[in-house]
């Protein structure tokens, strides 16, 4: 349904003659790739019987560039990459202006967007702008949960890691181990406050209640050291508490942080620690801490699956849930 450029411009582009491109856009509609239209110019042509053709929408709220150096979006795109191939959807990226660039393709018949995969936001406000503009569409938010996400439009679903399941099973594999003291640190923010909810309701399952004063949940600031931040902490908890056996850091960066202090202290012998997310495998691989696997391709995944294959009883929110991957020393 595209127009092509007029005649002068493809010999230009193509570096051939007038006659050349004039011979080959012939061809092309003899052929019905496209079809001539007098006094409108050429177009791309499909036949009258073929169905529009399905698309997937991603948006990055930080743009391409953001998105090249996310590690955790760029697994969670090859997820949905993979399913797209095999539910027959084309994806494409929108622009800053999301809401132009739907209307751009909304406006071609030949096409149909099933869906937008909302791969990072700052807060949910410019997805229920959008969602309420495009009630058509399936709006998939991936990862990121936000405590106010119930009260979204009825066509925004979430795809999110089961925080609270991964924290569960670790903190009962340090359990199962004989670990009684064991500290959480993390960040005070949506996903750690629910790792750290999951870890609690271990050890009250367990008969054993969460000491808060193991509990630290550090706030949030811009171009924070999260190594550096893990290794603080952790001499913070061994300085005042000499009987934790065990240090569970909701996220991998300052689990890797935590070791460091603990082997240059002497203490990492009798203090394990453990790591969540996957993210970088290399920082459990060669900190040798068990770790909590995030599947950030099955949310991808799953997330195409809502927007390909839309039913009404679709859950508003799906959680995937993760993985152990334990260390040979903590077998």
């Amino acid at each position: 349904g595209a127009r092509l450029p007029d005649l002068r411009s493809l010999a230009g582009m193509a570096g051939v003659s007038l006659n050349t491109a004039d011979r080959a856009l012939k061809e092309l509609v003899r052929r019905g790739i496209c079809v001539r239209r007098p006094k409108k110019g050429a177009f791309f042509g499909l036949p009258a019987a073929a169905a529009p053709k399905a698309l997937a929408a991603i948006y990055h709220a930080r743009g391409l560039n953001s998105f090249e150096r996310d590690l955790v979006q760029a697994a969670v795109y090859r997820g949905i990459a993979q399913r797209a191939a095999t539910r027959g959807l084309d994806l494409f990226f929108l622009a800053q202006d999301a809401n132009a660039s739907l209307e751009f393709y909304r406006r071609q018949a030949v096409l149909a967007v099933k869906g937008v995969a909302m791969l990072h936001w700052d807060s949910l406000d410019a997805g229920r702008e959008l969602a309420a503009r495009f009630p058509d569409m399936r709006w998939v938010y991936i990862n990121y949960w936000l405590a106010d996400f119930a009260q979204t439009p009825s066509n925004v679903h979430g795809v999110f890691n089961d925080d609270r399941g991964g924290a569960y099973q670790m903190t009962e594999h340090l359990l199962r181990r004989g670990h009684r003291r064991i500290a959480l640190l993390g960040l005070d923010m949506p996903n750690f406050r629910q790792r750290a909810e999951g870890y609690r309701q271990c050890l009250l399952d367990h008969g054993r209640p969460a000491d808060p004063r193991l509990t630290c949940l550090h706030p949030l600031s811009a171009g924070q050291d999260l190594r550096r931040l893990g290794a603080e902490l952790a001499q913070t908890m061994l300085v005042a508490r000499r009987n934790i056996t065990a240090i569970f850091c909701v996220n991998d960066i300052m689990a890797a942080g935590a070791g460091d202090f603990l082997r240059q202290s002497g203490a990492a012998a009798r203090v394990q620690v453990a790591g969540y997310d996957h993210i970088i495998p290399a920082l459990s691989q060669t900190g040798d801490f068990s770790t909590v696997a995030v599947d950030f391709e099955a949310m991808g995944e799953k997330a195409l699956d809502l927007m390909a294959r839309p039913r009404p009883d679709d859950p508003k929110i799906v959680r995937i849930m993760p993985r152990l991957i334990i260390r040979n020393h903590d077998q």
